[in-house]
């Protein structure tokens, strides 16, 4: 009886010996797959590496590290929308998209079943990323691929080291300026788009509020704004969500400038909470901005031309100096308008 146990123990252990020898088997062949893909991209001629001596510049100076050819990433897979890189880290990837939130969960590019499955934007967003805000998918690698790395900015001295990514579509680059993340639950408000500058602003300031690491990039509620999103296992069904604000470097924009404007006191302290909006000539609204902390809004991408600024709301410890402004935008150039506050003394 005692040896008929033994064999069976021993038979048991065999068992599990197998069955994790094939998960791990398996783990490693999956992974290996998913890299060969990605390496079969990049070695096709689909991201380019960039000679120090001829970096790629936007209209705004930005340098861009690498080229990307979609015509190659198209006749691959037609799902694919656009190429995420941030350099020095391990994302280097294409986004896909199709008409669900499912279809590359688990699967590659080539529709092949695999854990890892592929970096992935939400089916509700349009692809052009013009949506006040695009959510981005990928999985929590424990060896740091595909989102794996994302939870590193839960560290300032993470954020500090990698503040800005790069994305690449068939028409535009964007410089992403990163500017919140923090852990969340899978049912946050985040996930739902919303739907007028109120809860853009609201989104902005709830991000910021939250975040785990400290950023200076000003974002409004007229940007577009990029959330990558993977799990977190602090607690079930919680996301690490990683914000950042879209900067357009395509260098074709040449007739476009920028309005920086400081709300202050009478001896230059940021005044916050003053709302303003900017309109053309014709009264046309450009949409109109609450002023953070540092009190100043960045007005970006504005065409050339004659502009008012109007200051519709002010913090309430405040009156008003300065109603409305005009001003001129040139191509490339940065005007910058100051609105004095004065305080309230009985406040």
């Amino acid at each position: 009886m005692k040896k008929v146990i033994q064999n069976l123990i021993m038979i048991l252990c065999i068992i599990v010996f197998v069955f994790f020898g094939y998960k791990i088997y398996n783990y490693n062949k999956e992974e290996n797959e998913l890299e060969k893909l990605r390496d079969d991209l990049i070695e096709g001629a689909i991201i380019k590496n960039v000679p120090e001596n001829q970096i790629s510049e936007g209209m705004e100076g930005t340098k861009l590290p690498i080229e990307i050819d979609f015509s190659v990433l198209k006749s691959k897979n037609k799902d694919i929308v656009a190429w995420l890189y941030s350099e020095g880290t391990p994302i280097n990837y294409p986004i896909a998209q199709s008409n669900d939130n499912d279809y590359y969960l688990r699967r590659l590019l080539n529709g092949k079943y695999n854990q890892a499955g592929t970096i992935f934007m939400d089916y509700r967003n349009n692809s052009n990323f013009n949506d006040f805000n695009t959510i981005i998918y990928g999985h929590n690698m424990k060896n740091d691929t595909m989102f794996g790395s994302l939870i590193n900015y839960e560290k300032q001295d993470y954020f500090n080291e990698h503040k800005n990514m790069y994305l690449f579509t068939e028409h535009k680059n964007f410089k992403i300026e990163l500017f919140a993340g923090y852990i969340t639950s899978s049912e946050s408000d985040i996930y739902n788009f919303p739907k007028s500058s109120d809860t853009n602003e609201k989104l902005i300031k709830m991000a910021k509020g939250k975040s785990t690491f400290k950023s200076d990039v000003e974002v409004n509620s007229y940007d577009k704004i990029i959330t990558l999103s993977t799990c977190s296992y602090d607690y079930e069904d919680a996301r690490y969500v990683l914000f950042g604000v879209l900067r357009d470097v395509n260098s074709v924009e040449t007739t476009l400038g920028k309005i920086k404007l400081n709300s202050v006191d009478g001896d230059n302290n940021p005044v916050s909470e003053s709302r303003f909006e900017l309109l053309d000539t014709t009264g046309k609204s450009y949409g109109s901005v609450v002023a953070g902390d540092s009190g100043i809004i960045t007005f970006y991408k504005v065409p050339e031309g004659e502009y008012i600024l109007k200051q519709i709301e002010t913090n309430s410890k405040y009156r008003s100096e300065e109603i409305s402004k005009n001003v001129t935008v040139k191509a490339g150039e940065t005007v910058e308008v100051t609105f004095v506050n004065s305080l309230i003394k009985n406040k």
